[in-house]
């Protein structure tokens, strides 16, 4: 590219050099190109034209090189600890371990003592008179459940039997169970008995 002269124009990215072109009519901004030597300055410029229509914008031009790194900087002091985290999800159930050696016997506890436990009370009936029947309840079995009566089995042929109460009574400590009975002839056998529990 041939340029003529250097005058002086609109500021391109800091430089307001132009130059005027030999080769054919026009000027091309200092910025974009590059002269091999002096550049003659253009005659008196002559009055300002009126300001032309805005070019398209040119291309990006290339990145330039990556400037050198600075110096790391020095380390500031630790901040204060932050609050505590939320709890993490509870892991996986570990395997089984082995089983440990079986321990010493303990020593042997006291006989066991069943739930219920059957009170009985027999006596022998007098003719016509009436006989309270009380099957007490023993200590280890405070409590009566139900209770009742029967005949024993040497009851006497054709004696007959009239039972005017059977029912629990609390008079008694522990409870127990009352009959109230009547027989018709003398040396009657009959028992009463009392269901009782712990």
């Amino acid at each position: 590219m041939s340029l003529k002269c250097r005058t002086i124009g609109q500021s391109v990215y800091g430089n307001s050099a132009w130059y005027e072109l030999g080769s054919r009519a026009g000027y091309v901004a200092a910025h974009y190109v590059s002269a091999d030597g002096a550049v003659p300055t253009c005659g008196p410029a002559g009055p300002r034209g009126p300001k032309g229509a805005r070019g398209e914008q040119g291309a990006p031009g290339k990145d330039g090189k990556d400037g050198v790194n600075g110096k790391d900087g020095v380390n500031g002091k630790d901040g204060a600890t932050g609050p505590q985290g939320p709890q993490g999800l509870k892991g996986d159930k570990g395997e089984t371990g082995e089983k440990g050696a079986r321990g010493p016997a303990g020593p042997q506890g006291d006989p066991a003592i069943p739930e219920t436990q059957l009170a009985t009370k027999e006596v022998t009936l007098s003719k016509d008179q009436e006989t309270e029947v009380v099957a007490k309840c023993p200590d280890t079995h405070p409590r009566v459940l139900s209770g009742g009566y029967y005949y024993s089995r040497d009851r006497i042929a054709g004696a007959e039997y009239e039972v005017t109460a059977s029912m629990p009574t609390e008079e008694t400590k522990p409870a127990a169970w009352l009959v109230s009975v009547v027989a018709d002839d003398d040396d009657a056998p009959f028992t009463g008995y009392a269901l009782c529990s712990k």
